[in-house]
């Protein structure tokens, strides 16, 4: 069963701004591509993963275009190591 998710779980990739319906409208009536992206898998889930041995950490990133691209591009393993390992020496 797939997540339930609304306009606010949407994010523009480049200004990471948290869409509305109204916002989100208005980008799609722009002329030009919006790159997004969204967060639906919950957290719990996402730290069970990472708990298993069989789990690894990628990413699809496709690097940056004049210092604009998706945040997989760069934002994969620091997001890694500072929610997760950070987090969890601390929560310790």
């Amino acid at each position: 069963m797939w997540p339930t998710i609304d306009y606010s779980d949407v994010y523009v990739s480049a200004t990471q701004e948290c869409l509305t319906k109204a916002r989100f409208d208005e980008l799609r009536k722009q002329p030009t591509d919006t790159l997004v992206q969204t967060e639906f898998i919950k957290e719990a889930e996402i730290e069970m993963a990472l708990r298993s041995p069989m789990s690894i950490v990628s990413s699809d990133g496709d690097g940056l275009d004049d210092g604009k691209g998706h945040p997989r591009s760069v934002g994969t393993f620091s997001r890694l190591l500072g929610r997760y390992v950070r987090k969890s020496r601390h929560s310790r």
